[in-house]
């Protein structure tokens, strides 16, 4: 359902136009597509609002926070979306790629989202998966899910002017101011990217030392652990990690916490203050 709905892209069209409109100046289409993609920004985000609202519901979900942190793998997925996008609005031969541009892309999602986040206000909580959910570390819906629709929105504009412009609707003279502005919006957004990139990619790290130090234990047990959230914040001196765990009961003590905090220290190179949330669980087997 979530794909279908993303195949129809009600805001792939106004862009594209507007774009167009930027490098071949007409007024009553930049007009009009400026009018109809602003239009859709508000209904998409009145609607998610409403039906926020009207459901009463303060629970998001893991689907939710991966688009309120956009890394710049999302730009660049954007980048070569508004490339593919510009050339299938320009060449009828390649029409067909363009439920996968929208897929891609996926314009409204975020629009939604910044819609939830005013319905909810700051009291989320998030589903984690477990029967339990938890309100530590919630990133800021709205802001988060509009750095993302931006995102898409500067980089696919831009692409598809510089399309548009190479493909000889336009001169570079008449489009280069045009362009200049796009691409200076695009190198301001780029700092809460390059911000985001290094977060997950701290994450990343923390996570692969984890897996290197539980590999390295020897025990004639397999012990099964689940790391269901990391959050890490790094300062000059140290870095404070935060670790969701679920495990069997009684598997891992603090002695394996303190092993694993002197695995990360040496591999992130910092003092390294850790702190483990533990959810335990058991296994019970019944034979015939």
């Amino acid at each position: 359902t979530v794909v279908a709905a993303m195949i129809i892209a009600p805001l792939m069209n106004p862009i594209i136009s507007f774009s167009y409109s930027l490098v071949h100046p007409r007024k009553f289409l930049l007009s009009r597509s400026t009018l109809t993609l602003v239009t859709g920004v508000f209904i998409a985000i009145f609607l998610s609002w409403f039906v926020t609202t009207l459901s009463g519901r303060s629970v998001v979900s893991e689907e939710i926070l991966q688009r309120t942190t956009p890394q710049l793998l999302d730009l660049g997925i954007a980048l070569c979306s508004g490339v593919a996008g510009g050339l299938a609005y320009s060449r009828r031969s390649i029409a067909t790629s363009l439920p996968g541009v929208a897929i891609a892309v996926a314009l409204v999602p975020p629009l939604c989202i910044i819609g939830i986040g005013l319905a909810v206000g700051n009291s989320v909580e998030v589903d984690a998966g477990l029967f339990f959910s938890y309100e530590e570390g919630v990133p800021n819906l709205v802001l988060g899910a509009a750095l993302l629709f931006l995102t898409n929105l500067i980089a696919i504009i831009l692409c598809c002017a510089f399309v548009f412009v190479a493909q000889g609707y336009s001169n570079w003279r008449r489009a280069s101011i045009t362009l200049l502005l796009m691409f200076a919006c695009l190198l301001g957004i780029l700092s809460p990217l390059q911000f985001q990139s290094d977060d997950a990619a701290l994450e990343q790290m923390i996570f692969e030392t984890l897996v290197q130090s539980r590999e390295s234990v020897q025990t004639d047990k397999e012990i099964f652990a689940d790391v269901t959230a990391i959050k890490a914040t790094e300062s000059s001196q140290e870095i404070e990690i935060s670790l969701q765990l679920v495990a069997p009961f009684g598997s891992i003590s603090q002695k394996d916490v303190a092993r694993a905090q002197n695995n990360l220290a040496q591999e992130l190179g910092k003092a390294v203050y850790l702190k483990v949330q533990l959810f335990p669980f058991q296994e019970f087997e019944q034979t015939p």
